[in-house]
Formats: structure tokens, C-alpha cells, sequence
């Protein structure tokens, strides 16, 4: 009685097993299917920016803090309402811009020199503008200001539109959504220029 108690026992096992292994390995084909594996797993999860990619984000990064500080700066410097709410407007839409970046710079590991923690700031040439309008008021920081904003808009709208076209998918997308924005910007600054004075002399 025993061998045969013994050959089921074997055969029971080894059905069990054979089962295991086909679900397990139906486990792993969905969970590729699926898009779920691992991210340490998925080839180019945390792949390094290319050097002009890298180049791009460090680039808008520090024109979008430079946006922002400028968008504050006219906010308490400026008498002009539609200045005013132009700065607002923009301090706003690059503040959400910079997050998006952040989000990308997070997810691919991206290393700023000098910064620990978060996005760097303006440049050297980005503050010294900053210091340069910070001396005027009323109408000539107005005009210095605008003068200022379209400069700083057509570079980006410049740099935007080469980063739109990476092979990078992180990099195109931010750069395609943030492109139509800063274009808008741009015709709002030239739009309010055509209302502001120069100062009288």
C-alpha cells in the first residue's frame, strides 16, 4: 500500500509545482505587458541627460527663477495696474512651469552644480539685471522692465523651440508644454509696450 500512496503523493506535488511556475510566469509577461515592472528594472528608467539636454534644463531653470524674482520685483516696484497684472500672471505660470521641471530634474537624477536641493537660481548675468532694475521706479522701471521681459522671452522662446525637438521624451514634452506659454507671454509684453511711455526727459 505504501508505493502507491507514495506515487500520488510525487504526482500531487509535482501538478502543484507545474502550476506555481505557470502562474508565476503569466505574473511576470502581464506585469511587462502592463508597464508595471520595477523602474530599477526598465531599460533607460534613470538614463543620464544628454549634454545639450542637460545644458537646456539648467538654462530653465535659471531664466524661470530669474522670471519669477523679476515678476516679484514689478509687483512692488510698479504703479502701473497692467504691469502689475501682467507680473502676476507670469510669476505664476513659471512657478508652475519650475515645478514641472523640478519633476523632471527628480526623476532623472539630474545633478546641479552648487545646488544640494531643488532648482538653481539666476546666474550672475541674470542678477546683475536684477540689482540694475531695482534702482528705478515708476515709469522708467516700467519701460526698463518690458524692455527686459521681451529680451528674456525671445531667448527662451529661442531655446524652447531647439528643445522641442530632442530625442529626449522627458525634455520634449516639458519643452512642448511650456513653449505655447512663453510665446503668449511675449505677445502680452509686446502688447503692454505699445501702452507704456517712455519717461520724459
Amino acid at each position: 500500500m505504501r508505493n502507491p500512496v507514495t506515487l500520488v503523493i510525487v504526482v500531487v506535488l509535482a501538478v502543484v509545482a507545474a502550476v506555481i511556475l505557470v502562474r508565476a510566469n503569466r505574473s511576470d509577461t502581464g506585469a511587462e505587458e502592463s508597464g508595471y515592472m520595477d523602474l530599477d528594472t526598465r531599460s533607460g528608467a534613470s538614463a543620464p541627460l544628454a549634454a545639450a539636454d542637460l545644458a537646456f534644463v539648467t538654462r530653465a531653470a535659471e531664466s524661470g527663477k530669474a522670471e519669477i524674482d523679476l515678476a516679484q520685483l514689478a509687483q512692488r516696484t510698479s504703479e502701473n495696474p497692467r504691469v502689475d497684472q501682467l507680473a502676476e500672471q507670469i510669476e505664476r505660470d513659471h512657478e508652475q512651469a519650475n515645478d514641472q521641471l523640478a519633476d523632471l530634474a527628480d526623476r532623472r537624477d539630474v545633478d546641479f552644480p552648487g545646488f544640494a536641493i531643488g532648482l538653481p537660481g539666476p546666474n550672475d548675468q541674470q542678477q546683475a539685471t536684477y540689482d540694475r532694475l531695482d534702482k528705478l521706479e515708476g515709469t522708467a522701471f516700467d519701460q526698463a522692465w518690458i524692455e527686459q521681459m521681451v529680451q528674456n522671452h525671445e531667448a527662451s522662446i529661442d531655446s524652447f523651440t531647439t528643445a522641442s525637438k530632442s530625442t529626449d521624451a522627458d525634455v520634449k514634452v516639458f519643452a512642448e508644454k511650456t513653449l505655447p506659454v512663453i510665446k503668449h507671454h511675449l505677445e502680452q509684453i509686446e502688447a503692454l509696450q505699445k501702452t507704456v511711455r517712455a519717461p520724459q526727459r
